[in-house]
């Protein structure tokens, strides 16, 4: 077993692989910045066939690209700031390899998987086209059929209709 100082590739080159990844993700319709957040610290390891970096990161951006939605509709840009945070594994599926310190190399030599966790329900409600919170109060809410002369308003309640 190898220790650290016989890794395959620095983390540094991990961290830039990781970079261009989320940039080809996020990049695609955010236009901001991507920093590598370093709270955890710096986090590797080995199984038997592979060797991981967890990278953990933040991207900082504004919405100024359509996402493309379900079929062939696209949510049009809203020009909202956008946080991401997100983690990368990165795994190196050859890593008792020849040390592969270029990034082009790297990303070339096919041995790189990248596992990309983000919380998309996050980004999207950041965005504006996802509400994460309750419309209203729950003491609001009646479940009662509407009486004649009612109307049935947004918001769940029966309310008399003012015509």
């Amino acid at each position: 077993m190898k220790n650290d100082d016989d890794r395959q590739f620095a983390l540094a080159t991990a961290h830039a692989a990781v970079e261009l990844d989320v940039a080809g993700v996020l990049g695609a319709f955010l236009k901001g910045s991507f920093t590598v957040d370093e709270s955890i610290g710096e986090s590797t390891w080995r199984s038997e066939t592979s060797q991981f970096f967890a990278v953990r990161w933040r991207f900082e951006g504004k919405h100024v690209g359509p996402i493309p939605g379900f079929g062939h509709t696209f949510i049009a840009p809203t020009e909202n700031m956008v946080t991401v945070s997100g983690l990368t594994l990165v795994e190196n599926t050859a890593p008792d390899d020849a040390a592969l310190d270029d990034l082009e190399t790297l990303l070339r030599s096919g041995t790189v998987v990248f596992h990309r966790f983000i919380d998309w329900l996050a980004v999207f409600a950041q965005i504006g086209v996802l509400h994460l919170g309750r419309p209203m109060p729950l003491a609001d809410i009646r479940f009662v059929p509407p009486n004649r002369g009612m109307s049935r308003r947004p918001g769940y309640n029966d309310q008399q209709d003012d015509r």
